[in-house]
């Protein structure tokens, strides 16, 4: 029976993401057993940046958590004294997070760890030239436009930019 070369391409490049998560996921779970973090809190701190104020509404849409994963972790972040919640004058409904000095602290210590992720996709990218770098980037950019539907061809179905 032949293969469909298609179908092949397809596998090929969805065994290529599933390997690149696997090693994503091993180096996640790497930095955080060196913590007292769990996995959910450890991508809240590196979603909300230095110095900002994030309303919680975006972290959701960032995160695509479960809403009582996020008000566990986050619960978990404000008692650790790695993040505070706001609530603005303006508006009491809406809560927004920022991180505290020891919440910036422990985001620079993840960053900056030589065996974390950040640390070992900056080694892999410094071998890379640029031009590939910013080709990858453009590539998964489309992908995912595409993969989330918000590019259509006129037929409805998926464009190529």
């Amino acid at each position: 029976m032949d293969q469909n070369p298609e179908i092949d391409l397809t596998k090929t490049v969805l065994l290529s993401f599933r390997e690149i998560h696997k090693l994503f996921r091993k180096w996640g779970l790497d930095v955080i057993s060196k913590s007292d973090l769990t996995m959910p809190q450890f991508w809240i701190l590196q979603v909300i940046q230095a110095g900002e104020v994030m309303p919680q509404k975006t972290l959701v849409e960032h995160l695509q958590f479960s809403k009582s994963t996020l008000s566990t972790s986050i619960e978990g972040l404000v008692s650790s004294g790695l993040l505070e919640r706001i609530i603005p004058q303006n508006n009491r409904r809406e809560v927004q997070l920022q991180l505290t000095d020891a919440g910036e602290q422990k985001v620079q210590e993840i960053f900056e760890d030589p065996d974390g992720l950040y640390q070992k996709m900056n080694r892999a990218l410094t071998q890379l030239p640029n031009e590939k770098i910013n080709t990858l980037i453009s590539i998964h950019t489309e992908l995912y436009e595409l993969l989330s539907g918000r590019l259509k061809t006129s037929l409805g179905g998926d464009q190529r930019c």
